[in-house]
């Protein structure tokens, strides 16, 4: 038989994918921490793919696994990276770490103007293990991490733009907005306060006793103390505050313009924070505009919520189930399925989650990907797929015992030409590749490099034969078949729930490879 597929032959690296210049800036060498990342170099004995894997097989998945999941993974294209051991990361700090991601999403947003920070502001980062993703018991649990818009409802779509009301932060301002400036820490409740409102007429807050309030910092009843301590977000007077305002119809009770930390700090604003349930996370100090304080009926604080909590979400069970609902910007979700070669040279201080697959924007995934590498001094690198390996998935997944079949077998080789190139699809029956595959395949439950290299060849044969094009001077670029699909730009879609496992191990061992 004429030998058409030499390049499937010899293993070679594989290379990386190019990627915009903002994801290079965020993951080439972003981590300044490189001496304990060759530590775990050193001590890890990486070696070349097998030359033999077993097939996967199907109903791998452990029993505690979550069927909805599955089911959100399956049929979305993903991006797929290597990921270095994450350093002191803990599965029991999931909710702080969507805590300190959502505000690092917020603060990044906040960079550009005024008027683009709104448009964000209702963005909530959620991280969920996923249990039963793995390999062998000794696999570290899979966990999702996603990006999701809440959708509010009308009287909080136009809180937004009113929300970016902000003052100028002057010395000595915070001393008229109080009746007593020395004692706060002395005070009960809120109703014990005085501020002066948007026309500088003095308010007693007793006059809120009896009513549930928010008070926010720039920002039921809603008390704004519009601030410019974050970004300079709102240089205006305040009466250029309140004609701002008053364009957009607001309803709320707006106050004049204060300080919210340091020595000149409103004494409100000094006594929400060192209430017990108004202190904030890495101090109490407000990290950005939009801070709110829930105040119960007797003027005390009963939760503080972050800038990137909206109103509705304060009191979300009284909302319609269709504004409750949320879009999902981005998902991510990091795994280890088969990892042994990575956990054995491994210290405790690190979780080895090798394989990181993403679906979103790009810039999404870049200043996640940031948040990740400074927190746990890990390293991003974006997985390709060189035709080897594509060739390996190839007859992996034809291997695989179907059901029934819902998707052509599809191949795709790229013609390299001036002035550009030219591609060059090849569209197999599904029971037809499986009957070529049943004819070159000898080892029972095993896939060995001798059988990859004659079923490709058998089908570069039979292309040449019909349409006298030599395949082997053409580069395999994407993989199509019922259990999954793959590009060599690192681009995955699965389609079969039951051999996910089998699918995320070989990819776990690419990954594992590339880290090298």
């Amino acid at each position: 038989m004429e030998k058409t597929m030499d390049s499937y032959a010899i293993p070679e690296s594989t290379p990386r994918r190019s990627t915009s210049s903002r994801l290079k800036d965020h993951f080439i060498g972003a981590t300044p921490l490189q001496k304990r990342l060759e530590s775990v170099r050193k001590l890890t004995s990486f070696v070349p793919p097998s030359p033999q894997r077993k097939i996967p097989q199907c109903s791998q998945l452990q029993e505690d696994v979550d069927p909805q999941k599955v089911a959100f993974l399956l049929h979305k294209q993903w991006t797929l990276y290597s990921l270095t051991p994450l350093y002191k990361f803990s599965y029991t700090n999931l909710k702080e770490y969507s805590k300190f991601l959502s505000a690092f999403i917020v603060a990044e947003k906040q960079k550009g103007l005024a008027v683009e920070v709104g448009e964000d502001l209702n963005i909530k980062v959620i991280f969920s293990t996923l249990l039963g993703m793995k390999g062998t018991q000794r696999d570290p649990d899979a966990f999702l991490v996603q990006c999701i818009r809440i959708l509010g409802s009308r009287l909080c779509r136009l809180l937004k733009p009113a929300l970016l009301c902000g003052a100028l932060a002057v010395p000595g301002v915070a001393s008229t907005m109080c009746a007593y400036r020395d004692d706060w820490h002395c005070a009960q409740s809120m109703h014990e306060f005085s501020a002066k409102d948007i026309d500088g007429r003095m308010v007693n807050l007793d006059k809120y006793r009896g009513f549930v309030c928010i008070v926010t910092n720039c920002s039921l009843r809603i008390l704004a103390f519009p601030c410019n301590q974050f970004g300079r977000q709102e240089p205006g007077t305040n009466a250029e505050i309140k004609e701002f305002a008053a364009g957009y119809n607001v309803k709320f009770y707006m106050y004049s313009k204060i300080c919210v930390n340091g020595d000149d700090a409103h004494p409100l604003w000094k006594w929400m924070k060192a209430q017990p349930k108004g202190r904030g996370i890495l101090g109490n100090a407000i990290k950005w505009n939009f801070t709110k304080f829930l105040i119960d009926k007797n003027g005390c604080v009963v939760k503080r919520y972050g800038p990137m909590e909206e109103p509705q979400i304060l009191s979300k069970s009284q909302l319609p189930s269709e504004n409750r609902e949320g879009k999902v910007l981005w998902t991510g979700w990091f795994c280890c399925i088969f990892g042994d070669s990575l956990l054995e040279t491994v210290s405790e201080d690190f979780t080895c989650l090798p394989l990181f697959l993403a679906n979103g924007a790009e810039t999404n995934t870049a200043l996640i990907g940031t948040w990740f590498q400074k927190t746990f001094d890990c390293h991003f690198s974006p997985l390709a797929i060189n035709a080897f390996n594509l060739s390996w998935m190839a007859a992996m997944w034809t291997a695989c015992k179907m059901d029934h079949y819902v998707a052509t077998t599809e191949f795709l080789w790229s013609v390299p030409c001036s002035p550009q190139s030219l591609d060059i699809s090849y569209a197999i029956h599904p029971e037809d590749a499986k009957a070529l595959w049943d004819s070159v395949h000898k080892a029972p439950g095993e896939v060995t490099q001798e059988e990859v290299d004659l079923f490709m060849d058998c089908l570069c044969s039979h292309f040449h034969r019909h349409f006298k094009i030599h395949l082997s001077a053409t580069r395999l670029v994407r993989v199509s078949t019922s259990v999954a699909s793959a590009h060599t730009n690192g681009k995955i879609k699965i389609l079969c729930h039951k051999y996910l496992i089998g699918v995320l191990a070989y990819l776990t061992e690419l990954a594992i490879f590339q880290i090298e």
